[in-house]
């Protein structure tokens, strides 16, 4: 279960990664890495191939990025009403 869970996290930051990120701009002018419906597909084979093959190291990162995007988003408000 707890595969399964590290999996559906690392895809999702990987998802959030690729198609939300500035770092992949140059790609995102292609339709598969504009939807992170259609991305996240895809992000779940390669995430899913990282663990097989005990590449979590990688997966830990995507899950980290996406814990910090969320952790952003609850932050950026309260820090916005400051300014």
């Amino acid at each position: 279960m707890l595969a399964f869970l590290e999996v559906i996290l690392a895809s999702i930051g990987l998802t959030f990664i690729v198609t939300q990120s500035r770092l992949f701009r140059f790609i995102q002018r292609w339709y598969l890495f504009q939807c992170p419906m259609c991305f996240g597909f895809w992000a779940g084979i390669i995430v899913y191939l990282f663990h097989i093959y005990n590449l979590s190291i990688l997966n830990f990162g995507f899950i980290a990025s996406l814990f910090s995007y969320i952790l952003y988003l609850i932050i950026k408000p309260l820090m916005d009403r400051f300014d």
